[in-house]
């Protein structure tokens, strides 16, 4: 030897760097599944934001007609006293609700007479909701996709209160659904519509599937 000394040189162990591998490992596994169950919270939140949205567009439609229902031009000439007998409010015209069901007219044109496209409502058939726009024969069309929203639910509960000779209404409207192949996630919305034409009143009871309020 020429005055050098020679150390002898120290490193990992294959175990102790198998061990290190395996931990990286698992620190990567659980980043990722972490990573993973975010995506499916995003996801869900989207999907419960979309459902939402999709129901209460639902209910602006339903608000928008049941506004209207037994508009009539002239009411103030023909609507003076009770029973309300004109196209707008009788027979094709009349208020009706059903299970998860209503059916109702009003006059878009603004001549005074019920036309056959003047019928309005809306159901619940086959998880979509299908909207009212003829009168004989009835034509219901959908207005919602069951490939994206599924209903599950629809009910409508009329409530009446009499002002003078005034009967003053209102419906309360509840609509379910969910996500289309998502039905543990279900939404519910509901939503106190107004109906702005009063119709006269001998002071008789609210009609039939409605509640009276004094």
């Amino acid at each position: 030897m020429t005055g050098l000394s020679l150390r002898a040189q120290s490193g990992q162990s294959l175990p102790g760097l198998l061990v290190g591998l395996a931990l990286g490992l698992l620190v990567v596994a659980a980043a990722v599944r972490m990573l993973g169950l975010q995506l499916q919270v995003q996801a869900q939140q989207w999907q419960t934001r979309s459902v939402q949205q999709d129901l209460q567009s639902a209910l602006d439609l339903m608000e928008q007609e049941l506004m209207q229902a037994h508009y009539l031009q002239s009411a103030w000439q023909q609507r003076l006293a009770a029973p309300c007998s004109d196209a707008l409010c009788s027979n094709e015209g009349a208020l009706r609700i059903g299970p998860a069901q209503i059916e109702f007219a009003h006059d878009r044109n603004r001549n005074g007479q019920r036309e056959n496209n003047e019928c309005s409502g809306f159901r619940l058939r086959a998880g979509e909701l299908q909207h009212k726009t003829a009168c004989q024969p009835a034509v219901w069309t959908a207005i919602t996709d069951n490939g994206s929203l599924r209903l599950s639910a629809l009910q409508f509960v009329l409530q009446c209160q009499r002002q003078g000779d005034r009967l003053m209404r209102r419906v309360q409207v509840q609509l379910s659904g969910h996500a289309a192949g998502q039905p543990q996630f279900p939404l519910l919305i509901d939503r106190l519509l107004f109906i702005r034409n009063d119709l006269p009143t001998d002071g008789s009871e609210c009609p039939p599937g409605g509640t009276r309020r004094d």
